[in-house]
């Protein structure tokens, strides 16, 4: 059998037989643990509940893996859900689950930021999401990088791939921003002029 790479995999109402099948590789179990309360980068969803309608699902799939095994009720199926159908065939879902990724990165805590899909994730039980642009995106992805502030012409040299800091260009983006995430994080500057995102 395929022995995958170690991935920790929350079973969510899944029957024993698949936890004894997965139990052959090496990847570490949470059993029926709440789904919300249990993310983390490392985590992969499995659920085994047709009935499950839980709109949250498809906000967690912003954030990591989630495979369905069999069908689902949900309504407009985030495209990052993969469906297993019954009957199950072993090796299609451990080859999912080998591929399987996470979509966005922790920026602080409790606070996601899926770069691909331009989603700005920070209360999964609330269903709160932001959308953000792409350019908002690349600034939320610099900002937050290492946690340390960065000059007006670092920001415009690496995200607008400007030359020159004669422009306004930096703060008509940041006044946007702001008014979109905060105030779950802010965006201040110093000084000296440096710019940092806190929590």
């Amino acid at each position: 059998m395929n022995r995958a790479m170690g991935k920790k995999i929350l079973l969510y109402e899944c029957e024993g037989f698949l936890e004894e099948i997965l139990r052959q590789t090496n990847h570490e179990f949470l059993i029926d643990a709440d789904p919300v309360s249990s993310i983390n980068d490392d985590v992969i969803l499995v659920i085994n509940n047709a009935n499950f309608k839980d709109q949250s699902l498809n906000l967690l799939a912003h954030i990591l893996p989630v495979i369905i095994i069999g069908t689902t009720k949900l309504q407009n199926l985030n495209p990052h859900i993969k469906i297993v159908p019954k009957p199950i065939v072993i090796s299609e879902l451990l080859a999912l689950l080998n591929k399987a990724k996470s979509y966005a990165a922790m920026i602080a805590p409790r606070i996601w930021l899926n770069a691909s899909q331009g989603i700005l994730i920070h209360n999964i039980k609330e269903l709160s999401a932001i959308s953000l642009t792409s350019t908002e995106t690349k600034l939320m992805q610099y900002l937050s990088c290492e946690g340390q502030s960065k000059t007006k012409n670092e920001i415009l040299k690496n995200v607008f791939g400007y030359k020159s800091s004669d422009t306004n260009t930096l703060e008509t983006h940041l006044s946007r921003l702001r008014k979109k995430i905060e105030p779950t994080l802010t965006i201040t500057s110093d000084r000296d002029g440096a710019y940092r995102i806190h929590y």
